[in-house]
């Protein structure tokens, strides 16, 4: 009686089995436009709404430079720049050292997205790539973000930033401190406090 039970639920489960298979989904083609855009040909949008503030505009790093640390932005963290002044942008010249970020009468491009990145320019960096002055096959040059007049030497925005070892990062190595100030799309440096003389 046991053996038979057995074979009765055996063959039950064989049957749910093929039933089972029988009934499979059929395969159905999925449309890669979408169906309220068949008859008017519209394609696919992403809308992104974004709380793009006031303090979006301000430095994007507020504390001290640590050689040792990253800092993201559109000058990249391993190279070192030359300033091409005939043109008014950055050229890369060399690698910079791997673990301080330190140039030899260059800027050091981590050093400079220290100073001068935004938190827009961040933004921008990551959506879009950064913004874009000159794009062609062979050539971009990214400009930084055009700040408010009103930002420059304003601590709640942009406060004036100072290294004491610009030597090491920027090609004043006769300068014992290096400050620098923003406003607009420009910085500034100087051997003191904007005050002073010798500003760049």
């Amino acid at each position: 009686m046991k053996i038979i039970r057995g074979l009765v639920a055996l063959a039950a489960l064989g049957w749910i089995t093929l039933l089972g298979a029988a009934n499979t989904v059929p395969t159905v083609d999925i449309s890669t436009v979408p169906l309220y855009g068949r008859s008017q040909n519209i394609h696919p949008n992403l809308m992104l709404s974004l709380s793009v503030e006031f303090p979006t505009t301000g430095a994007a790093y507020r504390g001290d430079y640590d050689e040792n640390a990253t800092y993201l932005g559109y000058f990249n963290s391993a190279k070192c720049y030359n300033y091409d002044s005939n043109n008014g942008w950055f050229v890369i010249a060399t690698d910079a050292t791997p673990d301080t970020h330190e140039c030899s009468g260059q800027f050091s491009g981590n050093f400079m997205n220290w100073a001068a990145s935004s938190a827009i320019d961040e933004f921008r960096l990551a959506m879009t790539g950064g913004d874009r002055v000159v794009d062609t096959t062979t050539q971009t040059v990214l400009q930084r973000a055009v700040l408010q007049s009103g930002f420059f030497r304003k601590a709640s925005n942009f406060p004036v930033k100072s290294y004491s070892s610009p030597s090491t990062v920027t090609p004043f190595f006769n300068w014992s401190n290096v400050s620098i100030a923003s406003c607009g799309n420009h910085i500034f440096f100087a051997d003191r406090d904007y005050a002073g003389t010798k500003s760049r």
